[in-house]
């Protein structure tokens, strides 16, 4: 009789007396790991997400006691004998990492850039795709900055509606997809093991984790060089038709989706060529052919976009180089220690130990990821660890590679303590910073309560004394943000405030005029069902400008505070009270 070919089989194995130690091993070196990172917290400056904020809302005793429950959980999976087809591992992998994603969907998004990302999307929905790229680079869209994804979400808004669960829904599985693609890429260059293991490590990076829903395009980027790479290697060993058009769109994509994205793809491109190069059967001259193509057609794509718009970017490289230096070196320039932080002590443990190996045992095919890590980390490693995203695969892959060459059961155990143990730090570490910690969760708040009354239109305003520098580089645009949150139709301008700041030779983002109310004469003199202001100080009303003086005067005859929202010790100060008006009746 045939035997039945289950898509998943699993069985209970008895752990051996030796493996114990080695179990009990790895869970003191995970203890005191922990340990050491909570105890040099100050070491981590990573932007915005620091462990030096999160031991301020880590139950410290509490996370030691999980993490000792995490152990024997482990044990008890290391028992289990799991034998699981690619197919439906690949479905449970990409669940699992969407399910992490969605953690974080009630979370503020406390990045500046997601005013400027959401303004994008907003002008596509309201202008259509075809304004949008005839208009991006003039003063329609002046400072507003090209990425790959962003037609898209525009797109996404005029189908499904603008809302934040739109982006979610859409981050949220692009970075599922990650694991996936991670899981092809490496049991494509080196074995089955492996491919499982790395797909398991690269979701237990809570860096990449916790910013995996956001309206940001850090972690696209990694979906977008991961499938770059993959098309590739596809490109190398397959002569079809399909390969020159998916490594066309796939470099295209990759290379636009963020700037340093292309650091990732320059000298891994020229590795995984030197591999294919060793296989029997590799025709040079017909591979030297078909990559011309190819890349003669990557580069007379972005020639003519560059060259079509040469002011535009030209002034984006400056307003690159500004911001480096509003925002200042301490809290947004990150040093090597900070990896350890945010990706997972074990899994940094497991990469350097893969270092040392391929320095006395080198190998092409791990010479494939010291290039796709080490290479941009030249030229990026003193900005902020997002910039970084796109290697974490790499990384994961080398963890996993040195945890292959140990037994089945240690690797599960080790595994699934890795995994555990990082889903842990999220939910007791990372989600109370997002919520309690930055003053934006202040926008948030009072977009959702908002949303609560009954009202229709609302005007946001932004007052703010004594600022004379920026501590956002997007702070004239801050209002888009209660919109992204908001689903009333909300009108905003710049104060005289926010002007004065660019007294200093700043230019500004422009307002679109979908938000100016052509109603009312004056911006200052408002009609709305609802009047929201942010500032940096709790008496705003006494802020010397004849805007702030104007509003007050209306607030004072037509309107009645609701409520007053004022969460948070860091992150952008202009943001750090909110207050919401409502009209009388």
């Amino acid at each position: 009789m045939k035997k039945k070919n289950f898509a998943i089989n699993f069985s209970l194995k008895k752990v051996k007396h030796s493996y114990l130690f080695i179990f009990v091993l790895i869970s003191l070196i995970t203890i005191f790991s922990y340990y050491v990172l909570i105890k040099n917290s100050f070491v981590d400056e990573t932007m915005l997400y620091s462990w030096n904020w999160i031991v301020n809302y880590l139950d410290v005793k509490m996370f030691f006691s999980l993490l000792i429950v995490i152990f024997f959980i482990s044990y008890f999976i290391a028992k289990v004998d799991f034998k699981i087809k690619d197919n439906y591992f690949l479905i449970f992998i990409f669940i699992t990492a969407f399910f992490l994603s969605s953690l974080f969907w009630s979370a503020p998004d406390p990045n500046p850039d997601v005013a400027e990302f959401f303004g994008v999307a907003k002008y596509i929905k309201i202008n259509g795709l075809f304004d949008y790229f005839k208009s991006f680079g003039t003063d329609d869209l002046r400072k507003y900055r090209f990425h790959s994804l962003h037609p898209f979400l525009g797109l996404a808004f005029q189908l499904f509606g603008e809302s934040p669960l739109v982006i979610h829904i859409i981050m949220s599985s692009l970075y599922a997809f990650i694991p996936v693609l991670t899981f092809f890429l490496a049991k494509k260059l080196f074995s089955r093991k492996i491919a499982f293991i790395s797909s398991f490590l690269v979701i237990a990076m809570p860096n990449m984790v916790v910013q995996s829903s956001m309206f940001l395009v850090d972690v696209p980027t990694v979906f977008f060089v991961l499938l770059a790479l993959l098309s590739f290697h596809f490109f190398l060993h397959d002569r079809k038709i399909i390969s020159y058009f998916l490594t066309v769109f796939t470099l295209l994509f990759a290379m636009t989706s963020k700037r340093p994205a292309s650091l990732f793809l320059i000298l891994s491109l020229f590795v995984l060529f030197l591999i294919a190069k060793r296989h029997n059967g590799f025709k040079l001259k017909s591979f030297g052919l078909r990559s011309f193509v190819v890349f003669y057609i990557v580069f007379v794509v972005l020639f003519s976009f560059v060259f079509l718009k040469m002011d535009f970017f030209s002034e984006q490289l400056l307003l690159d180089l500004s911001q480096a230096n509003i925002i200042g070196n301490p809290p947004h320039y990150v040093n090597p220690f900070s990896y350890f932080f945010q990706i997972q002590p074990l899994t940094v443990f497991l990469f350097l130990i893969f270092l040392v190996l391929f320095a006395f045992k080198p190998k092409l095919s791990n010479l494939f990821l010291i290039a796709w890590i080490f290479f941009p980390y030249i030229f990026i490693h003193d900005t902020t660890v997002r910039y970084m995203l796109p290697a974490f695969p790499a990384i994961a892959i080398a963890a996993a590679i040195v945890l292959s060459k140990f037994k089945k059961q240690i690797i599960v155990f080790s595994v699934s303590v890795i995994v555990l143990s990082s889903i842990l730090s999220l939910v007791l570490g990372y989600i109370p910073l997002l919520k309690n910690e930055f003053y934006d969760n202040n926008i948030k708040l009072a977009a959702d309560y908002v949303d609560s009354l009954d009202v229709e239109t609302v005007g946001v305003y932004m007052h703010y004394k004594d600022v004379i520098y920026k501590t956002s580089p997007k702070t004239e645009i801050y209002g888009y943000v209660f919109d992204y949150y908001s689903s009333k139709r909300v009108y905003y301008d710049v104060s005289e405030s926010v002007r004065a700041v660019y007294n200093n030779g700043f230019e500004r983002f422009n307002i679109f005029d979908y938000y100016k109310d052509e109603k009312d004469e004056n911006y200052f003199h408002p009609s709305h069902d609802a009047v929201v202001v942010f500032s940096n100080v709790l008496d705003w009303e006494n802020i010397n400008y004849s805007d702030v003086k104007a509003l007050k005067k209306t607030i004072e005859k037509d309107y009645f505070l609701e409520r007053t929202f004022s969460i948070g010790k860091s992150g952008i100060e202009e943001n750090k009270f909110g207050f919401v008006y409502v009209e009388i009746n």
